[in-house]
């Protein structure tokens, strides 16, 4: 047993994405991470309304066991087990199937990807955040060479305000503030929006992503959210591959005003809490 992670892909039969899983899950044996990306898998696949759906896994033991043709033998994969059956009978057709490993190379690598970097998140503290505003290194942490980012400042002006969160984005490694990043309440419907940037020196390495997952877990502890956005510009879509790892879906293009007014296109993306 050790550290584990789960990752899962779910398309249509044309091998279009239509969202995924890549996330740590903590200490589990093998075949119990199998099994909690099976029934992640599946509930996703509610989540999105999929009556019908073929899954296809790398794990012998799990196929042959969710498809009866084995015992579960392991108390602690028997309830695992409860929870994957009584999942499978909610769909109108559903085949599990075993493939090769080398046939399953995505899932793999959404494990990986769920490993690859970590990102912590600390609130900023009015003082970090005066700092800022002064043009002054925040005191008591370390940061980049090439910090503060281009919303550093306007991260800082709203800290404080009832409704927001606003976080030091830290390199896990060195614990090095690399960024921000924040959400807050644009309606009275649940919606929070999202907003981050990095440092130069430390983009295109998956902070942001991480990052993203990190906000994304702290704001399913809000009770009143319902929906996270976030907005790209339609010249940055590094931008939206960020996001779209970190699970949201793009929904339509709007107009929006950038923080000097100017009317810019933008991608909106939206994932449900």
């Amino acid at each position: 047993m050790g550290n584990a992670a789960i990752g899962a892909l779910l398309r249509t039969p044309g091998l279009v994405a239509v969202d995924r899983i890549s996330r740590e899950i903590g200490r589990a044996t093998h075949n119990e991470a199998e099994y909690r990306a099976l029934i992640e898998g599946l509930k996703l696949a509610r989540k999105h309304g999929i009556q019908r759906i073929r899954v296809y896994m790398d794990s012998e033991l799990v196929v042959e066991q969710v498809n009866d043709r084995a015992d579960v033998k392991q108390e602690r994969l028997r309830e695992l087990y409860n929870d994957a059956t009584s999942l499978k009978a909610l769909f109108k057709s559903i085949r599990v199937s075993w493939v090769p490993r080398e046939m399953n190379k995505e899932a793999d690598g959404l494990v990986r990807e769920a490993f690859a970097v970590a990102a912590l998140l600390r609130e900023i503290s009015r003082e970090a955040a005066d700092a800022i505003l002064a043009g002054e290194r925040p005191a008591g942490v370390r940061v980049a060479d090439d910090y503060p980012t281009e919303f550093s400042a306007g991260m800082a002006k709203a800290v404080g305000t009832e409704g927001q969160w606003h976080y030091f984005v830290h390199r896990s490694e060195d614990d090095v503030v690399i960024g921000e990043i924040g959400a807050a309440f644009v309606d009275d419907d649940g919606t929070l929006e999202i907003g981050y940037a990095v440092v130069e020196s430390e983009q295109n390495r998956g902070y942001a992503t991480a990052a993203v997952k990190a906000l994304v877990a702290k704001s399913r502890e809000i009770s009143a959210a319902r929906r996270i956005v976030a907005h790209t510009p339609l010249d940055r879509p590094e931008s939206g591959r960020v996001l779209e790892k970190a699970g949201f879906a793009m929904v339509r293009e709007i107009d929006d005003a950038d923080e000097d007014g100017n009317v810019v296109r933008v991608k909106e993306w939206e994932l449900a809490v």
